[in-house]
């Protein structure tokens, strides 16, 4: 982007005077710096929005043309929230799966899952998996293994429910890295697995169980999931216009936009437990609102004694910033000068959306950016994050 953009901003409301133009031109200035090409930032305080805007545009300006040509960001815009997928669906279904009763975070995973007892597996708990403590794997590059069989002896597999059992038998065959409990790292397919055993939980799909457990309950009508499957078999398209981009995929050879942009997401059709969902900072900041008010002992969406173990994570050994599906502030996530207080709970995704809780001040800040937009290389988010959540909590006195 050119030096000579000027701030813009639409739609949304917001209060506060001073504090509102401290914040309107720390998000100027990072167009300038191209942190990202445009964001959707939504702060709340026990439910009400505090500042709620959007800024710059919905993608990069082609390399030929000027800014005039862009299409304005909306504070409507939906955007692929990424690994935040995981809180929002994942966790939170697991979270309602517990005060029901139906599982414990103790339960072993091949209690339900018979296939995933092996290769050391066997005392891999619902909770080491939660809490990024189970053994397994950061990554693995299943699209690339599910081109390969779409090309030779599987042909149509790819983006089919056939592709999502191969990931999840591919999972369940799989050694782990360290003992279960003993130490914390970011797994992909952690949850992935989860995903399966939330259909196994449910007797439903991971998305028809995001509808029954989070959406209809919290009357959200912008999240969800796009399954290609479906969009295939009825020959849908998606509105371009109200998503905003991602970036252009040398795999896919196209732009993304209205599709997952993460890969193994895309192979197993679009429907998985790490990543996913799209969404709006108008339904995050609704979700995030239930979640303080379910702290505060002021809603039965969540049993509060459940999601206080989850956000506290009683019980965990392993030492790290993961409780159980949510982080705390920590070096690694760049969110621990930020101001948050310890409580404080996240998760950030590699699009370039986030989404932060502070129970204890009843705070949620929701920043949906397509920040990969300008290269998947581009690490400018992680800083100003931290800088953004700094300045909210000085510009509101919080």
């Amino acid at each position: 982007m050119a030096q000579t953009i000027s701030s813009f901003f639409s739609g949304g409301t917001s209060a506060g005077g001073a504090a509102v133009e401290q914040i309107d031109q720390m998000l100027s200035e990072a167009l300038v710096q191209e942190v990202f090409p445009g964001c959707v930032l939504l702060v709340g305080r026990n439910g009400q929005p505090l500042y709620y805007k959007s800024c710059g545009y919905r993608s990069k300006p082609a390399e030929d043309s000027d800014l005039t040509s862009a299409a304005p960001m909306t504070a409507e815009m939906v955007f692929d929230i990424a690994a935040v997928t995981e809180v929002f669906i994942t966790t939170t279904i697991l979270m309602q799966l517990v005060s029901s009763g139906v599982v414990s975070l103790n339960d072993r995973i091949y209690r339900y899952i018979q296939a995933f007892a092996v290769s050391g597996k066997e005392t891999v708990t619902i909770g080491h998996v939660l809490s990024q403590a189970s053994g397994l794997a950061q990554y693995q590059s299943f699209y690339e293994e599910l081109d390969h069989e779409n090309n030779s002896r599987r042909l149509g597999i790819m983006g089919s429910r056939s592709a999502r059992e191969y990931v999840y038998n591919s999972i369940n065959r799989s050694s782990i890295k360290f003992a279960p409990g003993s130490r914390q790292l970011y797994s992909d397919l952690g949850y992935m697995l989860l995903g399966q055993l939330i259909e196994m939980l449910t007797g439903l799909s991971l998305e028809r169980a995001a509808q029954k457990y989070i959406f209809q309950p919290l009357q959200l009508q912008s999240s969800g999931f796009v399954n290609m499957e479906v969009v295939k078999r009825k020959g849908l398209s998606p509105n371009t216009a109200i998503i905003a981009p991602t970036v252009d995929c040398a795999w896919r050879k196209r732009e993304i936009c209205g599709e997952v942009h993460d890969e193994n997401a895309w192979a197993m059709g679009g429907v998985a437990g790490h990543s996913g969902m799209f969404s709006t900072a108008a339904d995050l900041h609704r979700f995030a609102s239930e979640l303080i008010f379910c702290w505060q002992g002021k809603s039965e969406f969540l049993d509060r004694q459940v999601l206080q173990t989850f956000w506290s994570g009683q019980g965990i050994s392993a030492e790290g910033s993961w409780v159980y599906g949510w982080e705390h502030p920590s070096r690694d996530n760049r969110m621990l000068e930020s101001g948050l207080s310890p409580a404080a709970v996240g998760q950030n995704g590699l699009t370039g959306c986030s989404l932060w809780i502070d129970p204890e001040k009843g705070l949620d800040i929701v920043l949906m950016t397509n920040r990969i937009n300008l290269g998947r290389n581009n690490k400018k988010i992680m800083a100003f994050r931290a800088e953004l959540t700094r300045l909210v909590l000085q510009a509101f006195a919080l």
